[in-house]
Formats: C-alpha cells, sequence, structure tokens
C-alpha cells in the first residue's frame, strides 16, 4: 500500500504516477521496472518516490490495487438474473465491458497477469455462481462449494489465456466452458 503520503497528492498528480508506472510494470515486467527510471519519467524525484512508496513492490501494489479497481467499475455489480437466458446475456455484456476496459487500457493485461494480480474480482464471479445456482444452472452434487472454488479456478484460467492471447476466449467459449463445467446429470 502506498504510504500516507501519497494518498494527500491531488488526484490527478496520483493517477499520471500510477499511470507512468503502469507503463513501466507492463514494458519491462515487475522485476525489470526500476523505482528510479518511472520517478525520472513521471517528473518526480527519487527522494519523493520514497515517500510515498515503500519500494518498487509497494508501488507494483498500488498500480495493480489501481487496476483492479477500474476493472471491477467498469464490470460492475453482478445484478441477479431471472431466469437463464437472462443470466448467459448478462454474462456476455460483462465479457464485452471487460475487454471494452482492456482494449482501452492494454497495459493492464501485463500488470493483470501477475499471479494473485485478480482477487478482487473473484467476489463478482461468486456472485454470478450463486445465481447460476438458484437458477438451477449448476449440478451441485459434487458440493457448492467445491464447484464454486473449480468455477473460480477455470475463469482465472480462462483469464489467463486472455490475457495473453487477446481475443482468444469469446463469451461463447467462457459459456462453454461453464455448461460442461456445471453440467447436469443428463445434459
Amino acid at each position: 500500500m502506498p504510504l500516507p503520503r501519497f494518498d494527500r497528492l491531488p488526484a490527478a498528480t496520483r493517477t499520471a504516477i500510477l499511470a507512468v508506472a503502469r507503463d513501466h510494470l507492463a514494458r519491462e515486467g515487475r522485476d525489470g521496472a526500476s523505482l528510479n527510471a518511472i520517478a525520472v519519467d513521471a517528473g518526480f524525484s527519487r527522494s519523493a518516490a520514497y515517500t510515498w512508496f515503500d519500494g518498487r513492490d509497494d508501488l507494483f501494489d498500488a498500480v495493480r490495487d489501481d487496476t483492479v479497481a477500474r476493472l471491477a467499475a467498469a464490470l460492475g455489480d453482478w445484478t441477479d438474473a431471472p431466469d437463464p437466458p437472462s443470466f448467459w446475456a448478462a454474462l456476455a455484456r460483462a465479457h464485452r465491458r471487460l475487454v471494452a476496459a482492456l482494449d482501452e487500457h492494454p497495459e493492464d493485461r501485463a500488470i493483470l497477469a501477475v499471479p494473485g494480480a485478480r482477487p478482487a474480482l473473484t467476489g463478482w464471479l461468486r456472485s454470478a455462481f450463486g445465481n447460476a445456482v438458484a437458477l438451477g444452472l449448476v449440478d451441485t452434487g459434487p458440493g457448492t462449494d467445491v464447484l464454486e472454488e473449480v468455477t473460480v479456478a477455470a475463469v482465472e484460467a480462462l483469464d489467463s489465456v486472455e490475457l495473453a492471447r487477446p481475443g482468444v476466449v469469446g463469451a461463447d467459449t467462457l459459456r462453454a466452458v461453464l455448461e460442461r463445467l456445471w453440467g447436469r446429470p443428463g445434459d
């Protein structure tokens, strides 16, 4: 987490610093990005950087948190669908919103590709899963808790593929994987 002094900067300054850091991290990776180079490109001194962040990892965490917050805002809250067709339509719309947000900020793909970078988005997925269970779309025989965790893992795997190769995982692929995973006996 950034140090308290960072939060006292004007919002536009914080946004600009995080944007420069995001570009560096996307180009050079977490291990390759230099806090000094980020400071120079963002127009502040190395000593200022250390008054705002405990180090490069702290800055990365701030960039990751900002990225996830922007994507969560683009995604919005899950609203329970009243029936299966509405559920699948809502899931497809959410997928399109995420793709549009990533297309607008392609550097976010590199930030999200780091393991553990997407935990805030799993709450949304768990809400959608709960709605799918309520609609009877999920064979809960193996256990709802188990299927929920497997669903989260499967969607994270699909996300990893999509982040590495944009356009490979469309809404139709997401639906096909979930239908097979959630399959009802005899379906």
